[in-house]
């Protein structure tokens, strides 16, 4: 377990791949956009050896943020997982856990953990 600091190539392979994915939605491809610029700054990741993961860290001071970016409309218990994973090995120092996500409904799982509407994280009018 731990994190890891991700790369520019790394971030451009998965802007390829998410390209393919969305094909034709515009819109969820300019708030990829969005992010990928936002999140080139030196940012981390974190991973098991078993496979969970969460998308980005984002570090202030001692603290973090984990987001993890889902590409469903739906949403459920398992989409947080990594996130709560994440949380307990990282401990205190993961002050809120996010999921980003296409549909339409902010949903709180618990006190810090919440997955939120890509168009209302971003500010943008689907």
């Amino acid at each position: 377990m731990g994190v890891s600091r991700t790369s520019r190539k790394a971030l451009n392979s998965a802007i390829a791949e998410r390209q393919v994915l969305l094909g034709e939605s515009e819109v969820l491809y300019e708030i990829y956009e969005v992010a990928h610029q936002l999140l080139l700054l030196d940012n981390m990741f974190w991973r098991t050896h078993t496979g969970q993961e969460v998308d980005f860290l984002i570090e202030r001071g001692e603290e973090l943020a984990a987001i993890e970016v889902k590409w469903s409309q739906q949403i459920d218990e398992r989409d947080r997982a990594s996130l709560h994973s994440c949380s307990r090995d990282l401990g205190k120092r993961i002050r809120l856990s996010l999921v980003l996500y296409p549909g339409n409904n902010t949903v709180a799982f618990d006190a810090r953990t919440v997955a939120i509407p890509m168009s209302i994280f971003f500010g943008i009018e689907k």
